[in-house]
């Protein structure tokens, strides 16, 4: 139930985790009540041949909880009653005549010992159950997780006074395939990138930061051209 309950903490409305959590308790229940129910059927076997040692340790061997198992509960609390019971009856001295022992013949056929019970074992289905549930809880959490890794962002890049997308590249140096004119909004995988901008015989460089499901916003100023001053600087070459 760890894995599980650390799912139910990032995700604690997802119906399909509520909804396993539920059947791996009452899964759990049903193995210990099939535990307990084996155990009393153990006692009860030890209880006929008398062997009432045993049968104190076995009702003592397992944790009867009053609130989980109520009837098995109190089914182990009067065999333990009873088996108490028959140890004071057993070692309470007897008053009366001793009856002579007959002899027996030699010939006389010895009684055949009594059947021993020896209790079925029932198939763990149960254990193949949780183990399916198991499988299907990390089925669930794999793809929770390969959701959110996968989720991308988003990038609006704007230039003053306008930008031509001349590059973009990640954090590893790979070019992407991304043209347009700003304003722009970019929709990339997390992480770091570089974009290009041009405008005419001018560029301007912008390192983004992609984040999971949000928008980053970015602005590209290209220096102004003043006429007065590229008009002096013609005429001043002639």
């Amino acid at each position: 139930m760890s894995l599980l309950e650390q799912a139910l903490k990032v995700y604690p409305d997802d119906p399909t985790l509520l909804a396993l959590r539920q059947r791996l308790q009452e899964e759990e229940l049903r193995l210990r009540r099939e535990e307990r129910t084996k155990l009393l059927e153990e006692v009860q076997v030890a209880l006929g041949r008398m062997e009432y040692t045993r049968a104190t340790e076995l009702l003592k061997s397992g944790e009867w909880d009053s609130s989980d198992l109520p009837d098995l509960a109190a089914q182990a609390e009067g065999l333990l009653e009873e088996v108490q019971r028959r140890e004071r009856e057993q070692s309470r001295p007897r008053l009366g005549t001793v009856v002579p022992k007959r002899r027996e013949s030699r010939n006389q056929a010895k009684p055949a010992p009594a059947p021993v019970i020896v209790p079925t074992k029932k198939p763990r289905v149960g254990a193949l159950a949780i183990i399916g549930l198991l499988v299907v809880v990390l089925a669930t959490l794999g793809i929770l997780y390969l959701k959110g890794r996968n989720a991308s962002g988003h990038v609006l890049v704007t230039a003053a006074p306008w930008g031509q997308v001349a590059d973009v590249r990640n954090a590893k140096g790979d070019h992407l395939n991304i043209t347009g004119q700003t304003p722009l909004r970019l929709t990339l995988p997390p992480g770091r990138y570089i974009i290009e901008l041009r405008n005419d015989q001018r560029s301007c460089r912008v390192e983004a930061v992609v984040q999971r499901e949000s928008v980053s916003k970015y602005d590209c100023a290209f220096p102004e051209v003043k006429v007065d001053d590229l008009v002096q600087k013609v005429l001043s070459a002639y």
